[in-house]
């Protein structure tokens, strides 16, 4: 699928960072990760969710690699001015034939219904689509290494940079009307907006999130988009219907069938700093267009 690609100025270091968190839940117990950091701060242009998803990619294909435990090795450095985040597994590995077509679209060496040969080949477009390269080394005694390098941004030319890429205003709290199925993921991001000053009201499902439409003062829609009872599309139809002004954002695994031109995607996964900037940047498109912010004073 297509994406909507939101690109700006990013903290590299933090994102590998934040990707690095939910890496170790996502390969368990029986594989060990290894983080080494080594520059402060590494600027690039791009779409935080683009390197997470290269990064969810590249942790799911050496956790597969693994089957029976090992190491991964996550490394992020700079060389000759760019930036190079590196991944090792000591994994089973690839011989010469199966790495040559490693790229491939829809190429894999696993069974039916174990993979669908297309990670690698996301993760090597997506890099790509950022200005970076892709190189991949493998052989069957000591794993795969896959190297991506990244142009960097100098933090001393942001004030250059476009308005659209220069990073967004901040704002003040605002109340967000949040609707989520999950109950597990609609606390974890309650939490993650409440800790960023906002009031939230939540909502399990499409037909709770329209009557608070009616029985709230909301600033702001975060809804998933794949949900029992029409989903986030039905939430964002009535939204057009009663609150047509009002901003929303989309969260969602994948770039949704029913997409229009301009709809606010965030893509998971994604991390508590990006979806406070997301909200950061819609809260102050509301009061740009002259809603202030309906936080209860002992909310705020």
């Amino acid at each position: 699928r297509g994406t909507v690609q939101q690109p700006r100025v990013v903290h590299l270091n933090q994102l590998a960072a934040d990707g690095a968190a939910w890496i170790q839940r996502l390969i368990g117990d029986d594989v060990a990760l290894r983080c080494d950091f080594e520059c402060d701060s590494l600027h690039v242009h791009a779409d935080p969710s683009e390197i997470h998803r290269i990064m969810l990619n590249l942790a799911l294909n050496s956790r597969d690699a693994m089957p029976h435990g090992g190491t991964l090795h996550l490394k992020l450095q700079q060389v000759d001015g760019k930036a190079l985040l590196t991944f090792r597994d000591d994994g089973t590995g690839m011989d010469p034939d199966t790495l040559a077509r490693a790229l491939e679209p829809f190429f894999t060496t696993k069974g039916d219904g174990q993979g669908s040969g297309l990670g690698l080949t996301v993760a090597s477009g997506l890099v790509r689509q950022l200005g970076g390269e892709m190189e991949i080394d493998s052989n069957t005694t000591s794993g795969t290494e896959v190297r991506m390098t990244f142009p960097i941004i100098d933090p001393a030319e942001l004030s250059d940079l476009p308005p659209s890429e220069q990073p967004a205003p901040e704002a003040g709290p605002c109340t967000i009307l949040l609707v989520e199925d999950d109950p597990v993921l609609r606390r974890a991001l309650c939490r993650q907006l409440r800790k960023g000053g906002h009031h939230v009201h939540e909502a399990a499902n499409p037909e709770v999130a329209i009557a608070s439409l009616s029985e709230h003062p909301i600033d702001l829609v975060v809804t998933d988009w794949s949900m029992p009872g029409g989903g986030g599309e039905r939430v964002l139809s009535e939204l057009n219907k009663r609150r047509p002004a009002l901003p929303a954002l989309v969260i969602t695994g994948f770039l949704p069938d029913g997409a229009e031109p301009g709809m606010e995607v965030l893509l998971k996964p994604f991390s508590s700093a990006e979806l406070l900037d997301r909200v950061a940047a819609l809260s102050h498109q509301a009061t740009a267009l002259g809603r202030p912010s309906t936080v209860p004073p002992s909310e705020a």
